[in-house]
């Protein structure tokens, strides 16, 4: 088959000279994504590189699942197979995984966990940076659901604080921060 050649105005429009098919004419010029698939892929691996970097706070089987997906690079339908889920399951875990990691309250928790009280820690550990339900957390420390509640209203205000403090908005997808007497 003969390539003809057709000229870009460099928008991504193609002039074909008369007595051409445009439906065969073929740009020797690069084509006008590559450019800008090149640079989303590099966004893209330095997020994975971010996420990557806070993986070691989650639990073992979310570590593995986000390091097989972003470090490995294996499929979603690999991961799925590998795993016996369907590829839907594994796809909404790591929109679920990779929107908590990249919260601004994740974030915070990873930063301040370390100076605060050992409830309050152990709570902001479980529920933000492990993922888990208040109920679940409740039941893991062996603490009251009223009593998880609480730390974690606590661990909202702050978040909101130093947000506020910082410039920043405020935490998406956070829970409604609740008044709590000292």
């Amino acid at each position: 088959m003969v390539q003809m050649r057709a000229e870009s105005d460099g928008q991504g429009n193609f002039e074909v000279p008369d007595g051409l098919d445009r439906r065969r004419a073929v740009s020797l010029a690069p084509a006008p994504t590559e450019a800008g698939a090149l640079l989303r892929r590099r966004v893209l691996d330095a997020q994975a590189d971010a996420l990557l970097r806070r993986a070691h706070v989650l639990d073992p089987d979310d570590r593995a699942l986000l390091e097989s997906l972003l470090r490995e690079g294996e499929s979603l339908l690999g991961a799925a197979r590998s795993r016996g889920v369907c590829t839907r399951t594994v796809r909404r875990r790591m929109r679920r995984l990779i929107n908590r990691m990249a919260s601004e309250r994740f974030l915070f928790v990873l930063a301040q966990h370390l100076s605060w009280p050992l409830g309050r820690r152990r709570v902001g550990e479980a529920c933000v940076l492990r993922g888990r339900s208040m109920r679940a957390a409740a039941r893991e420390l062996s603490l009251s659901v009223h009593a998880v509640r609480r730390h974690l209203a606590v661990v909202s205000a702050m978040c909101l604080a130093a947000a506020e403090l910082t410039g920043h908005a405020a935490p998406p997808g956070g829970a409604p921060v609740a008044r709590v007497a000292p």
